[in-house]
């Protein structure tokens, strides 16, 4: 997902509204399994850790929502701007 993500941010140059989607739903479900594993202990943390990671789910996908909408911004300036020409 990471790997689509730079591709079509920095080589492609082109927001596809489908991968957007995509991107929107992968990081939640990539998010709660991977704190489903911690809890269940298929991905071993320290039980204090681990509390953390599980209380703090919703907080981890709101910052990546904004690290991606901050990506998507700093990569399309020019069009935000109205410096791109178009």
């Amino acid at each position: 997902m990471v790997w689509l993500w730079s591709q079509a941010l920095y080589d492609i140059h082109i927001l596809c509204p489908f991968c957007m989607i995509v991107w929107a739903a992968m990081i939640p479900l990539f998010i709660w399994v991977t704190i489903r594993n911690i809890s269940a202990g298929i991905i071993p943390l320290r039980s204090g850790a681990a509390r953390v990671v599980a209380d703090s789910g919703w907080i981890i996908v709101a910052l990546l929502y904004v690290a991606v909408a901050a990506s998507i911004f700093f990569a399309f300036i020019q069009v935000f701007a109205g410096t791109s020409g178009f």
